[in-house]
């Protein structure tokens, strides 16, 4: 089974009082040359305009979604749902 099945490269994270809201303030970073990489595990974030996903995860992924529209959830919180519910493994890269 892959390390990851999605890694983001922009997404949203919405801003909170009193509540860190940047990935780093997670604890969830690992330095890896020049990017660090964010576990979105417990992160709530939005947004699907630019993600990669692992082409030993793209069968999962199809069957996770597939069909779900008739949800009526936008497709990035349905797979900020599933990231949260550990059935996706997802990261989002930034600069060091």
């Amino acid at each position: 089974m892959p390390a990851w099945d999605l890694i983001f490269t922009d997404i949203l994270v919405p801003i909170q009082r009193n509540r860190p809201s940047a990935p780093e303030k997670h604890g969830g970073l690992c330095p890896a040359q020049s990017h660090q990489l964010a576990d979105l595990a417990r992160i709530n974030f939005a947004c699907t305009s630019s993600l990669f996903i692992n082409k030993y995860s793209v069968g999962k992924y199809a069957a996770l979604i597939s069909g779900q529209w008739k949800q009526g959830v936008p497709i990035d919180l349905f797979i900020r749902q599933l990231v949260h519910a550990g059935q996706l493994q997802a990261h989002v890269t930034s600069p060091s």
